[in-house]
């Protein structure tokens, strides 16, 4: 038997339909031996349609990661020098952490030592302000001795003697020989009277303090006061001088035009550190002799 080679024909493309469960009309064959055939095709049909929205959905996507991914590839781009500089400021943190603890702690030791030093020179502030107060209570307690034994010492042993030579001069009219000896027994309770008060104001330097002497001396008006003023006749006055300068009371070069005779309450000098010098702190009330 001779057969016919078979031709190949090509398939005939499935043309697209509008709704796909709307089955064309067919051959009374096609409805024989084709409906299964026919409802394959729907179903591939079908199939294909979701696959082709699938690959839409997935294209959308992928477009969208694609999107992300280059603004994520841009903003590395733009920040990555910041990002750079930031990690290497990381990488130095470490480092400058360490210099700052340094610093830290040498304030911390600085400041350590000035509260201890500020605390030093509280503590000694506090001792000198104790120290002074004891100082000014004895002070004060030593002038009041030092004033009591200076006149208990002058009223004793030069105020009545120096009175009493005086009046005798004045009123008895004594003879410049007996006014002399009187004068040189005045001149020795002087002497012993100035070695006492050496004694008390040397007592006294320890406060800067001094009694200053103002006994049978020039009348000085910057560190005295007159209280009592008494007069005698000129040529007794210039007696009393001249015979005072003969036994070195007074120098012969000094211009005496009033004295001393009595003193009521004695001037206290304080020694100044910033003048390097005594300054009268409390001038002296006295009784002061001048030739009418």
């Amino acid at each position: 038997m001779n057969m016919k080679p078979m031709q190949k024909t090509a398939i005939k493309p499935i043309p697209a339909a509008k709704n796909f469960n709307t089955l064309e009309k067919s051959s009374l064959l096609t409805r024989i031996f084709g409906f299964e055939s026919q409802k394959v095709v729907n179903s591939l049909r079908a199939e294909n349609q979701e696959l082709i929205l699938m690959n839409q959905r997935n294209m959308e996507s992928i477009k969208s990661l694609s999107d992300q991914l280059a603004e994520s590839l841009s903003f590395q781009q733009n920040h990555i020098q910041t990002i750079s500089e930031r990690l290497k400021a990381l990488e130095n943190l470490p480092a400058k952490q360490e210099a700052l603890q340094e610093k830290i702690m040498d304030s911390f030791d600085r400041a350590t030592f000035f509260i201890q030093n500020a605390s030093q020179d509280l503590v000694q502030a506090k001792t000198n302000i104790v120290n002074i107060q004891t100082d000014t209570i004895e002070s004060s307690g030593t002038i009041e001795i030092a004033e009591f034994m200076r006149n208990f010492l002058t009223t004793n042993l030069l105020a009545k003697q120096i009175r009493s030579v005086l009046y005798s001069a004045i009123e008895d009219k004594l003879n410049s020989k007996d006014a002399e000896i009187h004068l040189s027994k005045l001149q020795k309770n002087l002497q012993i009277v100035q070695h006492q008060f050496a004694q008390i104001n040397f007592k006294l330097e320890k406060y800067n303090l001094k009694i200053d002497d103002s006994i049978w001396k020039p009348y000085a008006p910057e560190l005295q006061t007159a209280e009592v003023t008494e007069h005698c006749t000129a040529e007794e006055f210039y007696l009393i001088i001249k015979l005072s300068q003969k036994i070195g009371i007074f120098e012969e070069s000094e211009k005496i035009k009033s004295l001393v005779i009595g003193e009521i309450l004695p001037s206290i000098s304080f020694f100044s550190k910033e003048k390097s010098a005594w300054i009268v702190k409390r001038r002296a009330k006295v009784i002061v002799l001048k030739p009418s």
